[in-house]
């Protein structure tokens, strides 16, 4: 009597090598470059530009870690690399909450998370926090970010950042594990300027290197990471990318590089010298 083979069964998401479905996820996960925010156009440079999406929340991201136990063991790390986290800076705690929530994250996860998006209020305490750390993003060495990016909140009050750029350069001095820092306009409403605050970080950063290699008795003092700069007009955003320092060198070598680099970076300082120029 001749017998019947069973049908095999179909083949399931779970069912295919786990390379293929990481490849399928990355490419499901894969954020868009502004994820998480809208571009406002306006008539004024002030008012246009990237706004953070209030609607955005990481957590849509991650929701399919939620799935099955099988999806949050294999596809947490790729989640959480791919996921861009906007914070939103309390008033009280700053980036020290922020650091606290970040402990508390599995270390695979902690360690997989590359881009971070700060909004932080019109007080200078946040900054503050974030000026205090040592080497490492959050003070926490396992973290290595792709992107750190600082939005200025919204709100009724103007916020004072002129006061911050002697910390905010000592910080750029030494801090790693970041490949790029954004600063983002977000509409917020800043003393004296966007683009003058931003020449006058690029304008301390050099002077800031010019002393240290210059001006010191024990020799020439050479920072950790070095930082090339520009400026979107169009999203309103002053953007730093980690770069290697330059070398000890002659000072007629080093005022050359300078303004090479000043010349580069001209749509920010030298922008900024003619708004400085208009208030005197």
């Amino acid at each position: 009597m001749p017998t019947t083979s069973t049908p095999p069964a179909p083949p399931t998401f779970l069912s295919l090598p786990l390379e293929l479905r990481l490849q399928l996820l990355t490419y499901n996960l894969t954020q868009p470059p502004f994820t998480g925010f809208r571009h406002h156009d306006a008539f004024l440079p002030s008012r246009r530009g990237l706004y953070i999406a209030e609607s955005y929340s990481p957590s849509d991201a991650l929701s399919l870690l939620l799935v099955c136990r099988q999806f949050r063991a294999d596809f947490t790390v790729l989640a959480f690399r791919l996921t861009r986290f906007i914070v939103h800076v309390g008033e009280d705690e700053g980036t020290r909450e922020v650091e606290e929530k970040l402990r508390k994250l599995h270390p695979c996860q902690l360690s997989a998370i590359r881009d971070i998006t700060l909004v932080v209020p019109s007080t200078e305490l946040e900054l503050e926090m974030m000026f205090e750390w040592d080497e490492y993003p959050f003070n926490i060495q396992a973290l290595h970010l792709d992107t750190l990016a600082i939005a200025f909140d919204r709100c009724r009050q103007t916020h004072r950042l002129f006061p911050c750029i002697p910390h905010l350069i000592r910080l750029l001095r030494r801090l790693k594990h970041v490949k790029c820092i954004r600063f983002i306009h977000n509409g917020a409403t800043l003393e004296r300027g966007f683009v003058k605050w931003a020449g006058f970080v690029v304008r301390g950063m050099i002077d800031e290197d010019r002393k240290q290699r210059f001006e010191c008795e024990e020799g020439p003092r050479l920072p950790d990471v070095w930082w090339e700069w520009g400026f979107d007009e169009g999203d309103q955003c002053f953007e730093l990318v980690a770069t290697e320092p330059m070398p000890v060198v002659e000072k007629s070598v080093f005022e050359e590089a300078v303004q090479g680099w000043l010349d580069g970076g001209e749509d920010v300082d030298g922008r900024a010298n003619e708004e400085v120029e208009e208030d005197v």
